[in-house]
């Protein structure tokens, strides 16, 4: 309980931070990066604890909390525009290392039960399906940004007809017991939940700033220039001819220029 209490606080330093800087306020981005830095220490501490202080040692459900803990610390690199060549990548890599377990939790889950329970496990596997689904968005991202569009709608679809539904059905029997899907998927102790909301928020984010009913991240201290470079770096569309990486070109004329200029 302590646990989800952290994340919880997180959670509004993270959407504080969020409508700071949508607010134009230089502050803004800082909470951002503190918020998935927090997470990323968070998820490192109980993926070690799963692994060695734990009687139970679970390796996927190690795995699961470090693949989470290098998604926040890039995410926190991307909130601070610190862009090291390569973690593309490596975000890739964990992302699919995720899609992996969430996909295989799906499969365990939809062939648990028996016959008399399949539509509660179809339903429940719809539930993991949208998290694999956003994960593996999240993934082809720096590669392929309209594929990654397309697969990130398509989890945020599903998503919310799994709610509708959730809402619409008193409920399932499964094992001898009346259970609410919602209410189920909500004790289910692994990160899934915080990946739901993390797609709420971030869908929510993208397609409210892409009908511009809300404005996009700012940063006082950097030039939005470079900071649409950094983006274009994530994308895998930040090199020039010469194979250079743009955005760190620019930032070393923009210092060159600063230091002649501003005394």
């Amino acid at each position: 309980m302590r646990i989800f209490s952290i994340y919880y606080a997180l959670y509004l330093l993270l959407i504080i931070g969020v409508f700071a800087s949508m607010a134009q306020n230089s502050y803004g981005l800082d909470l951002v990066g503190m918020a998935a830095l927090g997470f990323g220490v968070l998820f490192l501490w109980q993926g070690v604890n799963t692994l060695f202080f734990r009687h139970k040692r679970k390796i996927l459900v190690a795995l699961e909390f470090l693949g989470m803990s290098i998604m926040a610390a890039i995410f926190a690199m991307r909130a601070y525009f610190i862009h090291i060549e390569g973690v593309e990548i490596i975000f890739s890599l964990a992302t699919g290392l995720l899609v992996f377990i969430f996909l295989s939790k799906a499969l365990t889950v939809f062939r648990s039960g028996g016959k008399d329970a399949k539509l509660f496990l179809l339903f429940i596997a719809l539930y993991y399906s949208c998290i694999v689904l956003f994960l593996l968005s999240m993934s082809l991202a720096p590669f392929s940004p309209f594929i990654s569009e397309v697969i990130g709608g398509l989890s945020f679809f599903l998503l919310a007809f799994f709610v509708v539904l959730g809402f619409l059905k008193s409920g399932f029997i499964y094992r001898g017991e009346k259970i609410q899907p919602l209410l189920y998927v909500s004790r289910i102790k692994d990160t899934s939940v915080i990946l739901v909301i993390t797609l709420v928020l971030f869908s929510l984010y993208v397609g409210l700033t892409k009908i511009n009913l809300v404005p996009s991240l700012y940063s006082s201290e950097l030039p939005q220039g470079y900071i649409e470079l950094i983006n274009d770096a994530e994308s895998g569309k930040g090199t020039d001819q010469n194979g250079e990486l743009k955005h760190k070109r620019y930032k070393k004329r923009y210092d060159e220029f600063m230091e002649k200029n501003i005394k």
